[in-house]
Formats: C-alpha cells, sequence, structure tokens
C-alpha cells in the first residue's frame, strides 16, 4: 500500500514537472521578446542622438580634484569610449573639448551618472554642480550655454566619479539650459495620461458594477508607473534637483514599481496573505535601505540588497503560483507563467541596476509592467465573460423553469374544462405565455372555434378579420 501511494506521488511530481518546463519556455520566450524590445528601443534612441551628439573630447584621469592632470590627453568618441582601467586608482577625471565659432546661441548638455562637476569656458569657472561640496549628486543632467561668437571656445570639465565614467554630450541650438524633456520624460507623462483617464472611466463604472474596481487597480498600477518613469527622468532632463537625496527619491518609486506590480498580481491568489506581506515587507526594507544610503559605496550595497529582495519576493510569488498550479486553480497558468516571467524579469533589472543602465532599466520596468498589466487585464477580462456567460445561463434557466410551470398549469386548466372551454382556455394561456416571454411581439391577434353541423361556429376573434375555418 505504501508502495502504491509512493508510486503515484512520483507520478504525479512527474506530471507537473512536465507541464511546468513548457510554462517555463512560454516565460522565456517573452522575456527574450521584451529584452529584444529594450535593445531596439536604446538603438533607435542612439540613432536620434547621434545628429545632437558632441563627441571628440579628449579626457585624462586624475587623483586632484579641480587641477589639470599631468600626462597625454586620451581621445573619447564614438569609436573610442572612455577606459575605465584607471578609475579604481583615481577618482576623478579630466575632459576638454574645442567648439567651433557660430552666430547661434548654443546649449552645450553633459549627461553623467550623479557626478559632481564643474565647467570651464575659455579658463573661466561657469557652472559648478557641487564639484567640491558633495561626492555626489541628485542630478545626471549638467548644461551651459554658450553665446554666439567668432572665436573658438575651450570648454574644460572637471568631474568626480562616485559610481561610474558615464559622460554624454550634446548640443543644441537656442535650448533651454535648465530643462530638456526626453523620450522618457515623455513617455512618462503619456502612460501617467492613460492611467488618470483609465481611473476616471472604470472608478465611475466600478460605481456601478464591483467587477470593474480590479480593472480600476490596472489603471493605478499605470498611472504609477507613468509617474515613476517621470520622476526617474527628472535627474536626466534638469540640473534644478541636484541635492543628493533626490537620487534615492527619483530611483525608489521605479524600483517599488516591482513590488506594487507583484502585490497586484497576488491578489489573484486565494488566502494570499503570506505573499502579500512578504511583498511589502521586502518593499518596505528596499525603501528604508534606498532613502538611508547616504555614501556612494552605501548606495551601491542598498542597490544590490533592494535588487535581491525583489527577486525573492518575485520567486516566493511564483512559488506560491506554481502551488495554485499544481491545485488546477482557475486561471493558474498565466498568472505562473507572468510570475516566472517577471522573476526573469527582476535578474535581468538587477544587472542593469547594479552596472547603473539607467535608461535600459526604466524601459525594463515600462515595458514588463505593461505586460504584466496586459495579461491581469485579459484574465480579468475573460472572467467577466465567465460571468456573463453563467449569469445567461441562470437567466434561461429561469425562463425554462417558468415555462415549465406555466404550461403545467395551462394542462390543468384544460383538462378541468368543457370543449369550448377548452379551446378558450387553450387560446387565453398561449396568448399569455407569448406576452410573457416576448412582451415585445406587440399586439397579438386570434381565434378559435368548434366544428357544428353546417361548419364551424366561431366561439372567440381577437383582432382577425375574415377567419376561414374551412382552410384552417
Amino acid at each position: 500500500m505504501k508502495n502504491h501511494e509512493n508510486r503515484d506521488k512520483k507520478q504525479n511530481i512527474k506530471n507537473i514537472k512536465g507541464g511546468v518546463i513548457p510554462l517555463l519556455g512560454v516565460s522565456l520566450i517573452i522575456f527574450v521578446l521584451t529584452v529584444a524590445v529594450y535593445f531596439v528601443a536604446n538603438y533607435v534612441a542612439e540613432s536620434y542622438a547621434e545628429d545632437t551628439r558632441l563627441s571628440g573630447w579628449n579626457y585624462l584621469y586624475t587623483d586632484k580634484a579641480g587641477v589639470i592632470p599631468d600626462g597625454e590627453l586620451r581621445i573619447y568618441n564614438a569609436q573610442n569610449p572612455i577606459v575605465t582601467e584607471n578609475k579604481a586608482r583615481k577618482s576623478n577625471i579630466y575632459l576638454t573639448k574645442s567648439v567651433e565659432p557660430s552666430d547661434k546661441k548654443l546649449t552645450v548638455m553633459m549627461i553623467t551618472d550623479y557626478a559632481p562637476m564643474k565647467i570651464r569656458v575659455n579658463g573661466r569657472d561657469i557652472y559648478n554642480n557641487q564639484f567640491e561640496a558633495e561626492d555626489y549628486v541628485g542630478n545626471c543632467y549638467n548644461a551651459i550655454t554658450l553665446e554666439p561668437s567668432t572665436h573658438d571656445r575651450q570648454i574644460e570639465v572637471f568631474m568626480k566619479l562616485p559610481f561610474s565614467v558615464r559622460f554624454e554630450a550634446y548640443l543644441k541650438e537656442n535650448g533651454n539650459a535648465a530643462f530638456t524633456p526626453n523620450r522618457s520624460f515623455y513617455f512618462g507623462c503619456i502612460l501617467a495620461g492613460i492611467g488618470i483617464l483609465a481611473i476616471l472611466a472604470f472608478g465611475m463604472l466600478s460605481l456601478i458594477q464591483k467587477r470593474f474596481f480590479r480593472s480600476l487597480l490596472t489603471s493605478v498600477i499605470a498611472a504609477y508607473t507613468g509617474a515613476a518613469i517621470i520622476l526617474h527622468s527628472l535627474p536626466e532632463i534638469t540640473y534644478a534637483l541636484n541635492a543628493p537625496i533626490f537620487l534615492r527619491l527619483t530611483e525608489l518609486p521605479v524600483h517599488l514599481t516591482f513590488m506594487l506590480t507583484m502585490w497586484f498580481v497576488s491578489r489573484q491568489f486565494k488566502n494570499n496573505g503570506k505573499t502579500a506581506v512578504a511583498i511589502l515587507f521586502a518593499a518596505g526594507i528596499s525603501a528604508a535601505l534606498s532613502l538611508a544610503a547616504l555614501t556612494p559605496l552605501m548606495v551601491k550595497m542598498s542597490s544590490a540588497v533592494m535588487s535581491l529582495l525583489c527577486i525573492a519576493a518575485i520567486v516566493y510569488s511564483s512559488q506560491t503560483a506554481l502551488i495554485r498550479l499544481e491545485h488546477r486553480t482557475q486561471y493558474a497558468v498565466p498568472i505562473f507563467v507572468i510570475c516566472s516571467y517577471y522573476a526573469l524579469i527582476a535578474v535581468f533589472a538587477a544587472i542593469l541596476l547594479v552596472t547603473r543602465q539607467r535608461v535600459l532599466y526604466m524601459y525594463n520596468v515600462a515595458i514588463s509592467t505593461f505586460v504584466v498589466a496586459g495579461v491581469m487585464e485579459y484574465i480579468y477580462i475573460a472572467e467577466y465573460r465567465f460571468e456573463m456567460k453563467n449569469k445567461e445561463l441562470r437567466t434561461q434557466s429561469a425562463r425554462y423553469e417558468a415555462s415549465v410551470e406555466q404550461v403545467s398549469q395551462f394542462m390543468k386548466n384544460m383538462l378541468n374544462s368543457s370543449k369550448e372551454d377548452l379551446f378558450e382556455t387553450a387560446t387565453n394561456e398561449i396568448s399569455a405565455l407569448i406576452k410573457q416571454f416576448y412582451p415585445e411581439g406587440g399586439e397579438i391577434k386570434c381565434c378559435a372555434a368548434v366544428k357544428a353541423d353546417d361548419g364551424y361556429r366561431e366561439i372567440l376573434n381577437r383582432g382577425v378579420i375574415g377567419c376561414s375555418y374551412d382552410i384552417i
């Protein structure tokens, strides 16, 4: 008996594994497609940026802040990226570039990795972003304005390296140096706007029917993600928010999007208290670590721990989804697929976060959240259709039961009637049934007669003119 139970248990495990592996394959395919979208979008963005990119810089690492280093300068352009071999020993970098004469007002924008920076033009300091005051700043965007000139302008950049050696320079005519919106900012605004409109629409519908409350949550996720992307893009488009605290305040909401989306998915689980608590606990620890990071090293460590907590929470949710899959609960298959997909996304996001790939990290959050929200909304629509179908079946069953009862009463009335009363009763009962179940049919005309020696004797006529009973 015991051997038989063990054999059944092993067979059950084998069947489960056989069903899970194809689902994991589906998750992997969606993940690969998502990653492809990231890099295609990044490639397209880079191709547009090439037109305004300011290349041909010379640079050299140094360990003395604000001092022009001795030594031979290296060339930095599209073909020769900045090497990182000396960054471990030297925490500053010096860059210089000569800008040709122009009769137009020019804006030179420089994107870094939260690096304190000082800029000189022709030997004169014109921009200082907490260069000798902070270890890191809250903005990536730095910009200066060059007035029209008939002479070359020599630009010198002194930059600390708290995280990475990211340095991108762009030249724009007649731009606003303080604020230059980019595609990420516009994308966040569009997504937040769509989410807000959906919140208003589903909010009104949910007052009428509770089912739309779940779609209202999907709209909240979309609006929150859009707002998080807007915050995440602010350091890339303005230097107004340059206090170090803004690094944590603008990056944290995007990271918490993973937690919020996973909590949203866990609502599909029955008795999901433990899963929800685990996700909320991981989100709380992540927020505390991010806000408490005061030095570049602490920021890096908090990013790594946040990523691990995020992965742990999503893996735990995937395990819960696997249990639902084993129990064959409704919609367990798509929920398990998106949980597994999100686990892969979380690992990829951790790599992007640790390697300081901010733009790709933002796309990672936006597209993956869109995929998960779309699958959940598909589940809600399927549930709604199933509910409507059941409601229609219940209505038809009630109508069938009522019609059977009416026919039963009709037969009783006929059996207790004379011949003339029988015909009149039958006509009345049939007319009543038609009016009850097809009230839109309009006026019902009818006639009835009994056979007599000289033909037919009419006993009932309601609106029928010239009724020929011989033909009938």
